[in-house]
């Protein structure tokens, strides 16, 4: 048992930027140890508590990472005989976290199994979107059972909390709602390629928004050794990047500005990282995106003001009668009233809905929608014994 928690232990600390490249070996080596030593099973054994404690802690750990890097699990979850276990040290007042975070790894699962693996392809358009809002109402679910000072689509108020621990766990909840949210709209945005319905205008604007909550959240992020690097990085890179694509193909749209600030926040962010890292990360080069945008965004509209538009995609039918798989998903609270905020496309330029760029061509071969790895984008890797100088 004591090697297991060893293991465990260094999948948690491999979590950060100097041992990114191990945390899948090892948090991968303890779910199939924990399996072997039949912790996934109930137990009247004397040390049961600290075996639950143990693969719940390895359950999350594995499930959150499968969930990011689109690969299956290694844990089934029709095998788990064995309760989630109240750990004192997990308990925030009123917000029990080891079981959030579990019922959160959970909804992953269900998600990659029913909307990413390969059998999920054989899905039809109707069904893709029957399942979409099935996990959209379970990660509602999952959001409102969280106390409101913790709770992710309300305003953080870091003064609220006791302490950087309190702080960090908040935070996590946070990004981890945002993540499968974005992740979720861009499978709808995906499945609506070739339509403009409500359901596709809405993702767009929720995509919008949860990629701004999370660069919103910045200003609370430790640059420190033991912030996890989804955090540190990963989330506010996807966000960085949504926002960016948005500004280019949406110039003249009235929440433009707002965006461009927001990526001028990340932009800083980055440059923070590159500093406290003593220039071993060089992330300070996503900078130039709040640069690149700001650039494009003035230009074309000195240039542009003859009313035209880009980017926008001309075989669009904005009439199509609405299916009955177009309806507004019951999930995040952003999304109900972003029907009422559609605005005819041809208004004029500053009432223009959002247009987001489908991403048709990262096809991996197999039908899946593994998208990209984020971290191999600028074909730079941090040394195997390098100890970043936070």
């Amino acid at each position: 048992m004591g090697g297991l928690q060893a293991i465990t232990a260094m999948a948690i600390f491999a979590l950060n930027f100097s041992y990114m490249h191990l945390d899948s070996l090892f948090i991968k080596q303890a779910a199939c140890v924990a399996q072997r030593m039949k912790l996934n099973a109930s137990s009247d054994a004397g040390d049961q508590h600290i075996r639950y404690r143990t693969f719940w802690v390895i359950y999350f750990l594995e499930k959150t990472l499968s969930f990011h890097h689109g690969n299956t699990s290694v844990i089934m979850d029709s095998d788990i005989g064995c309760p989630v276990p109240t750990i004192p040290e997990s308990v925030f007042g009123h917000y029990n976290w080891l079981t959030a975070s579990a019922g959160l790894a959970r909804f992953l699962s269900r998600a990659y199994e029913s909307l990413y693996s390969i059998s999920a392809t054989w899905n039809t358009e109707e069904s893709y979107y029957r399942k979409i809002d099935t996990m959209n109402s379970l990660l509602e679910r999952w959001r409102q059972s969280i106390p409101i000072i913790f709770r992710p689509g309300e305003p953080f108020r870091a003064q609220s909390f006791h302490g950087s621990c309190e702080t960090f766990i908040a935070l996590q909840t946070h990004f981890y709602y945002h993540n499968a949210c974005i992740a979720l709209c861009r499978l709808t945005l995906h499945l609506g390629r070739h339509s403009n319905g409500p359901r596709q205008v809405a993702a767009r604007k929720a995509i919008m928004l949860a990629a701004r909550s999370i660069i919103e959240l910045l200003r609370h992020i430790d640059m420190e050794a033991y912030t996890p690097v989804y955090i540190l990085a990963h989330l506010p890179l996807s966000a960085l990047f949504i926002l960016f694509d948005l500004v280019i193909h949406n110039p003249t749209h009235p929440e433009t500005a707002s965006n461009l600030a927001l990526l001028e926040v990340a932009g800083g962010h980055f440059s923070r990282l590159e500093y406290a890292t003593g220039g071993s990360l060089p992330s300070s080069v996503l900078a130039e995106f709040a640069y690149i945008a700001r650039t494009f965004v003035r230009t074309y509209r000195v240039e542009g003001n003859d009313g035209s538009t880009i980017a926008v995609p001309t075989d669009v039918n904005i009439d199509l009668p609405l299916r009955q798989d177009d309806s507004l998903p019951s999930a995040a609270p952003f999304l109900v009233n972003a029907m009422h905020d559609h605005q005819p496309p041809l208004a004029s330029p500053d009432t223009l809905p959002l247009f987001f760029p489908a991403i048709d061509d990262l096809d991996a071969g197999d039908g899946s929608l593994t998208g990209f790895d984020v971290t191999d984008l600028f074909g730079t890797s941090i040394p195997f014994d390098q100890n970043l100088p936070f």
